[in-house]
């Protein structure tokens, strides 16, 4: 699967999410990392549904701005 930091819905994934890092990974790295990520415990956490465009954010530290 190729990498291109497109949803498949054809938005832009937001620039804070560092796909080009990742996608740059091997097989053998990208799978050392599942490997250590499956090693964390669990995290009880409710994720936020997708907000609309211009939408307030209900989290402090996610502002997004569309462009002008």
């Amino acid at each position: 699967m190729a990498v291109t930091g497109m949803r498949p819905d054809g938005r832009q994934l937001v620039p804070i999410m560092p796909w080009p890092s990742y996608g740059g990974l091997d097989r053998s790295d990208a799978r050392a990392l599942a490997v250590y990520l499956k090693t964390l415990p669990i995290v009880a956490f409710q994720v936020p549904g997708p907000l609309a465009p211009c939408a307030e954010s209900p989290l402090p530290y996610f502002h997004l701005k569309p462009p002008q």
